[in-house]
Formats: structure tokens, sequence, C-alpha cells
């Protein structure tokens, strides 16, 4: 994370704690992520699938642990080069140490987004903020604790081998939520 982005984490920290050292309900911070994979071109005779993985440890089930490491809400869609959604998941809950997948074929391409032979996308990975409830009692959460993998594999839609594989994503965008404190004075 670069400077700017711990510097806007350590600020919203700082402020929820002095919020609730007054006693006053917080409404949560949410943080919504979105990771892009790198464009790349496929054909007639080739399968996209973008893949994620959590790698969150699985929770301890022994007795006296508290290791409640949540699992991940995440929608994997893919985009072509002008920006255009060309095929969208649900919304979909990966737990520890679990996987999702979305494939696309090039029937699956709007015509719009046919401009030669080779139609080039990019996968989409956009990681839901964790669930929480307003309330003197609610926790601030400032980030998500997903722990993920995305890669973006083409293979032969015949053969089912692999022709290309990239594990290169970029963070694009993170919306932050601002908690705000709610008076008590009439």
């Amino acid at each position: 994370m670069n400077r700017i982005g711990r510097c806007i984490f350590a600020g919203l920290f700082l402020a929820a704690a002095g919020m609730a050292q007054i006693s006053t309900p917080i409404i949560p911070v949410g943080v919504d992520q979105v990771y892009t994979t790198g464009m790349i071109s496929f054909t007639t005779s080739q399968t996209a699938q973008l893949n994620v993985l959590n790698v969150a440890p699985v929770p301890s089930t022994a007795a006296g642990t508290t290791n409640t490491t949540p699992a991940c809400s995440v929608q994997l869609s893919y985009y072509d080069a002008q920006n255009r959604l060309v095929k969208q998941g649900a919304v979909t809950t990966i737990a520890p140490q679990t996987a999702i997948t979305l494939d696309l074929t090039t029937s699956q391409v709007p015509a719009a987004s046919v401009t030669t032979p080779r139609i080039a996308i990019r996968g989409v990975v956009k990681v839901e903020p964790p669930a929480t409830t307003t309330g003197a009692s609610s926790a601030v959460v400032f980030a998500s604790s997903c722990q993920l993998i995305t890669t973006l594999e083409l293979f032969d839609s015949v053969s089912g081998l692999t022709e290309s594989f990239s594990s290169d994503t970029r963070l694009v965008t993170t919306s932050y939520v601002i908690p705000l404190a709610i008076s008590n004075h009439e």
C-alpha cells in the first residue's frame, strides 16, 4: 500500500478511536477493493478463466481458540479494451483455503467487444467489505481481511491445455466510507 493510503488509514483509525472515547455510536468503515489483471487476447479456440483463491488460514476448531477468519465476498468480471463489461459473475463468498472461477468463451462476448478475430479482455476482482452492524458495539472495519491470489489463464477449449497464464494484478480503486459520529444532543 502506498504512503498516502497508509496515512488515510491511520487518520481514519485515530478519528474513530477519538470518537469511541466519547461513547458515541460509530458508523463502520467499509472498504471496497477492486483489482485488475493485465489485458490478454484470445480467439475462438480458447477459453479465459479467472481464478481467485482465498489463502487465509482455516479457522481453528480447537477448544479455547479465537481464530475466526471470515470468508470473503468477491465478484469476478471481465472487461474489454474499451472498459465495457463483457461478463460478470454473482457476488460469491469464498471460505478460507477455497477458490472460485469465472470462465469466458468467445461466444459469450457481446458483438460490440468483437473488433478483430482476437478479443482483448482483462479480469476484474471486486472485494466486498465485510458486513457490519451499526451501533455503539460495532467494530470499525478499515480494510478487507481477505487474502486473495488471483490468476488469469487461457486454455485450449478442446484439449484443456493452458496456453497463457498470469498472476499479475493491480489494485485500481479503493472506496472509503468515513466513520461518522451520531450526535445524541437535541
